[in-house]
């Protein structure tokens, strides 16, 4: 989406979310604002997490992942961005 991310993360320790999440806004706001010569907060601080509890859970949560795009961009067939080609 372009406005907001959806990801699927198992942590192992010592990681924390709370790190883990820092540390990609981080890298992906620079990458952003090099690439587009802008400047300002691109993430806002808040992110909402969950713990998935089983193998059903977790399919169900892919599935919505991959799913999402298209509500924004349904004339996009190919989203080579979200799942490989081939899978």
């Amino acid at each position: 989406m372009d406005d907001h991310v959806h990801a699927l993360l198992a942590l192992l320790p010592p990681n924390e979310l709370k790190a883990i999440l820092h540390s990609w806004k981080s890298f992906t706001a620079r990458q952003m604002q090099r690439e587009h010569k802008r400047f300002g907060q691109v993430w806002q601080d808040e992110s909402f997490d969950r713990i998935i509890r089983d193998d059903q859970e977790f399919a169900q949560n892919a599935t919505y992942i991959i799913g999402n795009p298209q509500k924004r961009w349904p004339e996009v067939r190919d989203y080579s961005w979200v799942w490989p080609a081939g899978i």
